[in-house]
């Protein structure tokens, strides 16, 4: 089993994700079977296995947990926090931050804008966010709004009552 909401999504069998999740009855493990112990993939591709996304693919240096992408993007809707605001109060949180963490904001925006725009694609059913897009793609239809062929009844432009 993997645990989804642990940091690292560790492997554990069924006895010990029960002993370790005997105080966190939120999370959410799933059955996992690994059929390659030894991994040829790319520094990026193992950090978005363990939900870290990383600032860059070429060299990632630093990364950002999939939980905070999240959050900022829950914020951000809720609450209307633009990314500046919402980075300066996750610095206040740190006492003491270290030097290297302190210039780590145009990586996050960056990183951010990057994870937004692939679940806004995956969303919509489009995993490749490479491929060139056609006018209003990513917008989600509203499923109350009148659809002919969709939501509406044959002829129902000449229903008298309309």
């Amino acid at each position: 089993f993997r645990c989804t909401q642990c940091f690292g999504r560790p492997v554990l069998c069924g006895g010990c994700l029960v002993r370790s999740h005997q105080f966190s009855p939120f999370h959410w493990p799933e059955q996992w079977v690994d059929q390659n112990h030894t991994s040829n993939k790319e520094l990026w591709e193992q950090l978005l296995e363990v939900d870290i996304w990383p600032a860059t693919h070429k060299r990632p240096k630093t990364g950002f947990t999939m939980e905070v992408l999240r959050h900022q993007r829950c914020f951000n809707l809720r609450s209307k926090t633009n990314l500046k605001e919402y980075y300066d109060v996750l610095s206040n949180q740190i006492d003491q931050i270290p030097l290297f963490m302190q210039y780590t904001y145009d990586q996050f925006r960056l990183g951010s804008r990057e994870h937004r725009g692939l679940v806004t694609h995956m969303r919509v059913g489009r995993p490749d966010a490479t491929a060139p897009l056609r006018h209003g793609e990513l917008c989600v239809s509203c499923p109350t709004c009148p659809n002919p062929g969709v939501n509406l009844p044959p002829n129902w432009e000449r229903d008298p009552l309309k």
